[in-house]
């Protein structure tokens, strides 16, 4: 299942957003800490889930698992019960789950632009192939303001133009047909800006 990889950017900004803010916290010291990132990684879980990335829901449930242990008083490394230097093991426990979940959200974001510059750079040659053949006017282009004049742009396009309908189905191997609107109006702001 393809989801829109505008909404995965944008909920995985968000995550990151988060994640700085607890990390901010971790550096000052600031106490409790433990529950926020809980809740953290349990959102990201979460949106892991349904995007559905199970493996890598799998490795944000072992960090939640690892920490909640720490937090349990049971020395996540040895899983021997803590007797001493509990605040120690629960900030190094909680250091080990900021750093994973920082690299896991971040290869994602990556992945997610990659897909994205990809796809937007495929339409930018298709548009301006379309303008220097005469398909399309630029003055005709850049008077699209809505998403729904773009999308009966494109669908018109793609019914016309089997080159462009082949296009079209190798990019809906990566992206919906939503982003591709949404990537096609970008495209156009930059036209605009010229």
């Amino acid at each position: 299942m393809i989801i829109l990889a505008h909404f995965k950017k944008q909920n995985f900004t968000q995550l990151v957003s988060k994640l700085i803010e607890i990390k901010n916290q971790y550096s000052i010291n600031q106490y409790g800490i433990e529950q926020t990132l809980l809740t953290l990684l349990e959102q990201s879980e979460v949106f892991l889930n349904q995007i559905g990335k199970s493996a890598l829901e799998s490795k944000v449930s072992t960090l939640r698992s690892y920490l909640t242990t720490a937090i349990n008083g049971i020395n996540p490394h040895t899983l021997g019960l803590i007797k001493t230097n509990k605040r120690k093991i629960i900030k190094s426990a909680s250091f080990h789950c900021l750093f994973e979940l920082s690299v896991i959200l971040e290869n994602e974001i990556n992945e997610v632009d990659d897909t994205l510059n990809d796809s937007q750079k495929t339409l930018s040659q298709v548009v301006l192939s379309l303008i220097q053949a005469g398909g399309l006017a630029l003055e005709e282009i850049v008077e699209l303001s809505s998403v729904q004049d773009i999308a009966m742009l494109w669908n018109s396009l793609i019914t016309e133009n089997k080159q462009i309908a082949l296009i079209d189905m190798q990019l809906k191997q990566n992206i919906i047909k939503e982003d591709i609107f949404l990537l096609i109006q970008n495209i156009i702001n930059n036209l605009k800006d010229q």
